[in-house]
């Protein structure tokens, strides 16, 4: 069997402290992506009519960059669908049955 030196030991360990710290912030993104998705998808819930992304920047209180992301995402994934246009800016409204994943029941049993 393979022995590592004491300086391999305190590389190794410094690798696995910086991937650490690499994965904890991915994950941290990729939460803080989801909270706002949720947001956006809250604020359509909540309106009456469909709504422009200023509008949903508004109604959120995130940055209108935030914001398209969020619906340029709920996009792609057939959660949101473009209405009309007003002043060159789409409106965005939920599509019917969609979810995000966090939504679904877990089945009976589970």
């Amino acid at each position: 069997m393979y022995q590592l030196t004491e300086e391999q030991r305190t590389e190794l360990a410094e690798i696995r402290r910086r991937r650490r710290e690499v994965n904890r912030s991915a994950f941290d993104a990729s939460r803080r992506r989801m909270r706002d998705i949720k947001r956006v998808r809250n604020a359509l819930t909540q309106s009456d009519e469909p709504m422009t992304v200023p509008e949903l920047a508004t109604a959120t209180g995130l940055e209108s960059t935030h914001v398209l992301w969020c619906v340029t995402a709920m996009k792609k994934y057939g959660l949101i669908g473009e209405r009309t246009q007003d002043d060159g800016y789409f409106r965005y409204g939920l599509e019917e049955n969609a979810t995000l994943d966090d939504d679904e029941e877990e089945p009976a049993g589970s």
